[in-house]
């Protein structure tokens, strides 16, 4: 016969495979209604540290305006929210 603390545990232990399955699925269906873009988890669930607008800054020669047009609207269109590129030539 099993005790009150093995219940406890047993309990304990399902509660947190559920709270991981649910933040799983809350995750995924956040993911599909807005159209595959991803936020990070502390962005989705308490609203903290959102990417708002992001600039492409820096210096950029005339043979790479095309491609810093490209890198913008990828952050304008939040397909990309965090990365950085470096050319030096």
């Amino acid at each position: 016969m099993s005790t009150y603390k093995e219940n406890m545990g047993f309990i304990r232990t399902v509660l947190n495979i559920l709270a991981v399955v649910f933040a799983l699925v809350v995750s995924l269906v956040y993911i599909v209604a807005n159209g595959g873009d991803y936020a990070s988890p502390l962005c989705q669930y308490a609203g903290v540290n959102c990417p708002n607008k992001v600039v492409v800054d820096g210096y950029t020669s005339e043979k790479y305006k095309e491609l810093r047009q490209v890198y913008q609207k990828m952050f304008d269109e939040k397909r990309d929210v965090a990365s950085c590129f470096a050319v030096y030539g």
